[in-house]
């Protein structure tokens, strides 16, 4: 897509509308040509394996890395063919320090053998508790109660005996033979036997219904003691030995072998701006769960670029893209996989730049020596329209909610409402690729537009007026403003009219001050792009803008500078070629 500017020279005198000649910049035109138009985004990114096998420390707490094989090694299937610089499968790759854990590892092995002792305590403890209740039910117990029965057996027999020889006594007292003391002894005696059974009695009941319940209470509880204590015990066991098996674990983690053939990848983390950092070497302090070497899988193959918030709602998920692989004479292709949905951290003093995570899947030249942390220059592609109607950037302005371009009738300057072509994506961004506009309707083909109209023509440098109601209407139609990012030649993909105004002041601005400078200089409108003020255009300065579509063509020594002498002679030769006058001098081709 090439579009020939033409400079043109004002006639002598003042065309109403118009700059003059002598006191400010020329007027540049621009044809409206029609042709493809095609929506990119473009951002620098890094190769990465979509689907690696990460190896993580699993060392709890962390530990140092002691010894690392190098990074690039090589790992071949175990029993295969391999060069005194590669690995096998099941090597070590990595190993970490294990002093602590060793340490650690003594001391619990005593403290499970003191768990091991005070379970075997409490299994005794439980065993005894068992036998003492069998032993009191089945012999304790038995044996008081036949003492209990044999001592109301013999009270019984006693208070018989004195019972009989009491009726004896009394028989004898009515007779005379024994004396009344000798017959209340007697008597005495039947009432102690009496007292002494109904006790042995007594002593038998408390024993079945009381002192037997109460014991096998107390003993149960021993045994429910002892089994809790059987229980606690275990579980203080199942611990201590748990503890241990981790440590041992933690030994075996010390040592990271290789899982798969591959390539070794050392997992540094390169911290934005120099923040962050995590390198991955000998001496290195690792935390637990820190992935420190990967092994990619070469066959899925992606890119990670990030891409700035005013560019990020242009893209979306299955957007084909092309990708540039420094040292690859042919491009990849590749599909847009994943968009990040916050944007990545920054420094702090990079806190207002917003860029998003985006993921770029290699669909085609897998095999083509990809590696892990190669550079890539990825362009998205958007969206692409054939046979638009284009106008550069410069050439159009927004003002009151309306996209105007200014064209010359009767040799004054004339404005003409343009309707702007918007994205097929039903957004309502503005179909550009940052040098063009498309154009749905308000010119035609080959129909020549002033170029820098904020330079040269006073309508369209003025600050527009949002409060008219003709800008009201507009914004409550078009809240969104579907042309929004065109007053300053940069796309915005977020809409909004905001852009626009300031770009139209800045613009009017611009074109009052340096037209004396192009005057001096000789470089005339051109002027502008002279950022450094050192009297010539390098190719940098002139790589944006209109001025990016003639550099070649006005650089006529080819030495990458466009001087005052260079531009004075377009201008004249575009003044030879227009004859002068203002409403032929533009001419454009695709």
């Amino acid at each position: 897509m090439v579009v020939c500017v033409a400079a043109v020279l004002l006639l002598t005198g003042n065309i109403p509308g118009l700059a003059s000649a002598e006191s400010g910049p020329e007027v540049l035109t621009v044809a409206v040509t029609e042709g493809l138009l095609e929506v990119t985004v473009t951002e620098d990114g890094e190769i990465e394996s979509a689907d690696p096998v990460e190896l993580k420390c699993k060392v709890e707490g962390g530990a140092e890395i002691l010894e690392i094989v190098p990074d690039g090694t090589k790992i071949v299937e175990k029993g295969a063919e391999k060069e005194s610089a590669e690995v096998e499968v099941g090597d070590i790759l990595v190993k970490l320090d294990r002093s602590k854990i060793d340490d650690a590892l003594d001391t619990q092995q005593i403290m499970v053998e003191k768990a091991r002792t005070s379970m075997i305590q409490a299994e005794k403890d439980l065993a005894v508790a068992k036998i003492a209740i069998k032993e009191y039910e089945k012999g304790t117990f038995v044996q008081l109660l036949q003492d209990l029965e044999a001592e109301v057996t013999i009270a019984m027999e006693n208070l018989r005996g004195f019972q009989n020889q009491f009726a004896h006594t009394r028989k004898m007292y009515r007779k005379g033979f024994v004396t009344k003391l000798q017959l209340e002894a007697d008597e005495f005696s039947v009432k102690r036997s009496e007292l002494e059974l109904e006790s042995s009695k007594t002593k038998r009941v408390v024993l079945t219904k009381y002192t037997r319940a109460k014991q096998m209470e107390e003993l149960s509880a021993k045994v429910k003691t002892a089994e809790a204590k059987v229980i606690s015990e275990g579980k203080s066991m199942d611990l201590e030995e748990r503890k241990l098996l981790r440590l041992e674990k933690q030994v075996i983690n010390c040592e990271i072998r290789a899982t798969a053939p591959g390539m070794v990848v050392y997992a540094n983390q390169r911290g934005r701006y120099g923040r962050g950092e995590v390198q991955i070497e000998e001496g290195a302090r690792v935390h637990e769960q820190q992935t420190l070497i990967r092994l990619p899988d070469f066959s899925k193959m992606q890119v990670k670029v990030l891409v700035h918030e005013s560019k990020v709602n242009q893209i979306a998920i299955g957007d084909r893209a092309e990708l540039r692989v420094q040292g690859q004479r042919e491009p990849l292709v590749g599909t847009v996989m994943e968009i990040g949905n916050q944007p990545e951290s920054t420094s702090w003093y990079q806190a207002k730049v917003k860029e998003y995570a985006t993921v770029v899947k290699i669909e085609s030249g897998q095999g083509a020596d990809l590696v892990p942390g190669m550079s890539a220059e990825v362009i998205i592609h958007v969206e692409k329209r054939e046979k638009v109607l284009r106008l550069p950037v410069e050439s159009v302005v927004e003002q009151q909610g309306k996209f105007r371009c200014w064209v010359f009738q009767d040799n004054k300057p004339v404005a003409k409402v343009l309707k702007i072509a918007v994205s097929g994506k039903g957004d309502h961004r503005v179909l550009t690729d940052n040098k063009f506009v498309g154009i749905e309707s308000g010119v035609t083909v080959g129909e020549s537009v002033i170029l820098n109209p904020r330079d040269v023509v006073a309508e369209a440098a003025k600050k527009p007026d949002d409060k008219t109601k003709e800008a009201a209407d507009e914004k409550k139609k078009n809240p969104d403003g579907p042309g929004a990012g065109i007053g300053d030649g940069k796309p915005s993909p977020r809409g909004g009219k905001k852009s626009g105004k300031k770009s139209g002041k800045k613009g009017g601005k611009k074109g009052g001050k340096k037209s004396g400078g192009g005057a001096q200089t000789g470089l005339g409108a051109m002027a502008q792009f002279d950022t450094d003020k050192d009297g010539k255009i390098s190719k940098k300065e002139g790589s944006s803008g209109w001025l990016a579509n003639v550099f070649d063509r006005l650089d006529a020594d080819s030495d990458g500078f466009i001087t005052g002498k260079e531009a004075a002679a377009a201008r004249a030769s575009s003044k030879r070629k227009g004859g002068g006058r203002p409403k032929g001098s533009g001419s454009g081709s695709q």
